[in-house]
């Protein structure tokens, strides 16, 4: 099932009062057991529902529950009192094919200050260089050439593992901002550490 409704986990008095409410006639919640899960994925909730039928008889619904801004949820009714294999390993296999789509964490976007701020200090330092000041060393270059490389190889490894294609697609984004920033807020502690002398020379006249 998939619900437009998100959120975290309501709690299991609320579970147990909507889902009575879709029940057949005379089948009645005699408990709800929570707990949190790793599967499918971290952050879900697991639920085994005790249900009284008309004719006495128990029936349990095993329910795995993914929360976001959709909540998907998977169920299985068993007269089994323990969780049926078959339905751990269906469980098991779903995937969301975009997870951070799912995700209600909104942070605010601030690269594209962090960007303008370094674009300007880019420009200012290329400036400063051209009026003589201190050019960047050796081995700061080889540091910020090392700085991409391991970049570079964390993404190779997020793909060898399955990292979906919006997972490093932001992470690139992030890895190019941070070392563009960090590389321009270097250089702007150099500047300040050597400025640019301006010298007046004044001719002394005689008549």
């Amino acid at each position: 099932m998939v619900m437009d409704k998100g959120g975290d986990f309501e709690g299991t008095k609320k579970f147990a009062e909507g889902m009575q409410k879709s029940l057949p006639k005379g089948w009645q919640i005699r408990d709800v057991q929570h707990e949190p899960t790793n599967v499918p994925m971290t952050g879900s909730s697991k639920l085994k529902i005790t249900i009284k039928l008309s004719d006495e008889s128990t029936v349990y619904a095993y329910a795995h529950v993914v929360s976001g801004k959709r909540t998907y949820m998977l169920m299985c009714y068993s007269a089994d009192p323990t969780e049926p294999r078959q339905f751990t390993e269906f469980v098991r296999s779903f995937a969301l094919i975009s997870p951070d789509a799912n995700s209600t964490t909104t942070l605010p976007d601030l690269s594209g200050i962090f960007i303008l701020w370094a674009i300007w200090g880019a420009i200012v330092d290329s400036r400063y260089k051209s009026r003589g000041g201190v050019r960047p060393s050796r081995n700061e270059k080889i540091g910020v050439l090392s700085a991409i490389g391991l970049c570079i190889a964390t993404m190779v490894v997020l793909g060898i593992l399955g990292a979906s294609g919006a997972l490093l697609g932001h992470m690139t984004i992030l890895f190019t901002t941070l070392i563009f920033c960090l590389w321009e807020f270097a250089r702007w502690r150099i500047r300040r550490q050597n400025p640019i002398v301006k010298h007046c020379i004044g001719e002394a006249m005689h008549g």
